[in-house]
């Protein structure tokens, strides 16, 4: 027993630590936990950057496109690699829901070059994909308040304020009503074990036509007018609308 201990000991302290790329973020509160005892090899993101940091140069792919599968869909292209078709499909997939098929101010020439050439390839219809793709994700009906609110959400230091920004896309907003009070309870709680002075709740039109928020924490009253421009103004990015327009007045 201590002759096994020893040697697992000894292998325990001479392991490598684990290596990873980093696909769709690089802040370390967007990654999992302990990320500084492993090693960032690569990372792949369309968003801004953050305060991940490595010991050594790495592969850093970060471009301004709708989606992260849009630069993984060029990454195959780039290195002659033809995507096997369920791959395919995964990428269309992904960049019809970062783009709202397309439609979203996120999305640029890139990402429709790329699909056209992809759908042209393989055959897709990228419109019948999308209607499959929204008639099966874009409903509330039926989540509890922690789907709706963890299932894609990200926390921000907007201005020296901890904020979190959840979001969901429906087709319209008629099922808000029926969970706004047990929602805005539960994210209030949510907001005050986690210390964060701003918890937003965003439902967002799957077809880009705009978004409805609720706001619980510290702040949620003075930025409740704030996100009533935003609601007037259309938005539905949190990346470059929502996060920016918070920016501007947690300053």
């Amino acid at each position: 027993g201590r002759i096994t201990g020893s040697v697992a000991r000894y292998h325990l302290l001479k392991s490598s630590p684990k290596r990873f790329i980093l696909v769709d973020h690089n802040e370390k509160k967007q990654t999992i936990n302990d990320i500084d005892k492993g090693e960032i090899i690569e990372i792949v993101d369309h968003h801004r950057i953050g305060d991940i940091t490595t010991s050594k140069p790495i592969q850093f792919r970060n471009m301004i496109v709708g989606s992260s599968c849009t630069i993984v869909g060029l990454m195959w292209q780039e290195y002659g690699l033809k995507m096997p078709e369920n791959i395919a499909k995964l990428v269309i997939y992904a960049m019809i829901s970062d783009t709202m098929n397309f439609n979203s101010p996120t999305c640029t020439p890139v990402d429709r070059m790329l699909a056209e050439r992809i759908a042209t390839e393989y055959g897709f219809d990228i419109n019948a994909m999308a209607e499959e793709l929204f008639a099966n994700t874009a409903s509330i009906k039926g989540k509890t308040v922690q789907q709706l609110t963890g299932t894609d959400s990200k926390e921000f230091n907007i201005g020296g304020h901890k904020v979190a920004i959840s979001q969901t896309f429906v087709f319209n907003y008629d099922d808000i009503p029926a969970i706004r009070d047990e929602l805005l309870d539960y994210m209030r709680q949510e907001a005050k074990s986690r210390r964060l002075d701003l918890f937003l709740m965003t439902f967002t039109n799957v077809e880009g036509r705009g978004s409805r928020f609720l706001a619980a924490g510290p702040e949620a009253a003075r930025m409740r007018p704030v996100l009533d421009r935003f609601e007037d103004q259309g938005f539905v990015s949190r990346k470059k609308q929502i996060v920016p327009g918070l920016a501007r007045e947690l300053e």
